[in-house]
């Protein structure tokens, strides 16, 4: 019998599935925490008829804890179950203390995905723009953003923006 188990929890169909495994751990008195990660759990939720919420109002509440993913999904989660036991996990990245000097050619930045608001592609060319604008003299790097949905919209914001000479977009590539 194990001790403890972690659900990797989405919306829809992952939700069933794991909310299954929750009652079936609960059962046998197995603490669970739940991780969220759906991006649109809480429409998810919003969306499901009434008597579909209060599973997932159980779920989130009956959980040993409820891991997010930054105070923003916090409060979501907590919207919709204010008696769980929320816990905030950064979505970390360890930064350095110093950066290796670089020894020349230009810095590629990249970011592959899904090119909309959800994922932060247009919040990234703003911060982009804003850092373009303080480098002086200016500095070797190029932003690349590379994915679906947003290719357009993200080429526009890049002309309105003015950092064409440093911000590109490309399609997913295909296999051949």
């Amino acid at each position: 019998r194990p001790d403890l188990v972690h659900l990797h929890m989405s919306s829809h169909g992952s939700f069933v599935r794991k909310a299954l495994l929750f009652w079936i751990a609960r059962a046998f008195r197995v603490p669970v925490l739940v991780h969220v990660h759906g991006s649109r759990f809480d429409e998810f939720h919003d969306r499901l008829p009434a008597p579909l919420r209060r599973p997932v109002r159980s779920v989130l509440t009956h959980a040993a804890a409820v891991v997010t993913l930054g105070d923003r999904w916090a409060g979501r989660i907590r919207r919709i179950a204010p008696h769980a036991r929320v816990e905030v996990v950064p979505n970390a990245v360890a930064v350095p203390e110093a950066v290796a000097a670089r020894s020349g050619g230009e810095l590629d930045v990249v970011f592959l995905g899904e090119i909309g608001e959800r994922k932060g592609a247009f919040c990234l060319l703003e911060a982009w723009a804003k850092l373009v604008a303080e480098w002086d003299p200016p500095f070797p790097a190029r932003l690349t953003l590379a994915g679906d949905r947003g290719v357009d919209a993200a080429r526009q914001a890049i002309l309105e923006l003015g950092i064409e000479g440093s911000a590109r977009v490309r399609e997913w590539l295909s296999p051949s």
